[in-house]
């Protein structure tokens, strides 16, 4: 006998999502810095070396600690 257990959950509003903002400011800076070079000039190399790899890292990691599909208007995304 095949069994299912029915699960109920949460849908997140996007604009709770920690990921899109991350994401969202990630590409507006990349847009900045290629279109108009707005970062490299304000922090030393260092920095700028650890923000590239700061961005995918904190991306992947609020990825592993997601729970809850977002919800975008009426529908649904997960």
């Amino acid at each position: 006998m095949d069994t299912q257990v029915a699960r109920v959950v949460e849908l997140k509003p996007w604009y709770k999502s920690r990921t899109l903002w991350v994401n969202l400011l990630s590409a507006i800076g990349i847009v900045l810095e290629v279109k108009y070079e707005a970062i490299k000039p304000l922090v030393s190399p260092e920095i700028y070396q650890w923000l590239a790899i700061l961005i995918p890292v904190a991306n992947t990691a609020l990825r592993v600690v997601t729970t809850a599909p977002l919800m975008f208007g009426l529908g649904r995304m997960e």
